[in-house]
């Protein structure tokens, strides 16, 4: 059985990953670098 918590840690992991990735792409072009293309994770 999942409790609501372990669902809640999930999402603020994805949430985690998608600030960072974020992150990386606003510094990478800030030096004029193209940044990768990330795929779309589920």
């Amino acid at each position: 059985m999942v409790r609501s918590s372990q669902i809640s840690k999930k999402g603020d992991f994805k949430d985690n990953e998608i600030h960072h990735r974020a992150q990386g792409v606003v510094y990478l072009r800030s030096l004029r670098v193209e940044p990768p293309a990330f795929y779309d994770r589920d």
